[in-house]
């Protein structure tokens, strides 16, 4: 692959949930982490076009906002760098 990505998507993101065949991106080892029901997704994250792990906004006792990202499997160093600049991006959106 030429160019890696890493997105951080929300729920009800219409990469999954207008499919009804969702193998291209979503294995079936994978499917219950991701999808609640056949047109329903929690937020998840993607990477390279395939659904790489979930994620859920935290907030701490003080107010302050987290990303908690579940990943399916270990990134690569490269991978990780980018997961930290889609973390970044996520978390300023919300602020």
């Amino acid at each position: 692959m030429d160019k890696e990505t890493i997105h951080y998507l929300p729920a009800y993101d219409e990469l999954l949930i207008s499919y009804k065949d969702k193998k291209a991106i979503l294995t079936d080892e994978y499917y219950k982490r991701v999808m609640v029901s056949s047109d329903a997704c929690n937020p998840f994250i993607i990477s390279n076009g395939k659904a790489a792990g979930g994620r859920r906004k935290v907030t701490n006792r003080s107010g302050k906002l987290f990303i908690e990202a579940n990943l399916f499997e270990s990134l690569s160093t490269k991978q990780s760098k980018l997961q930290k600049d889609a973390f970044s991006i996520m978390t300023s959106f919300f602020k």
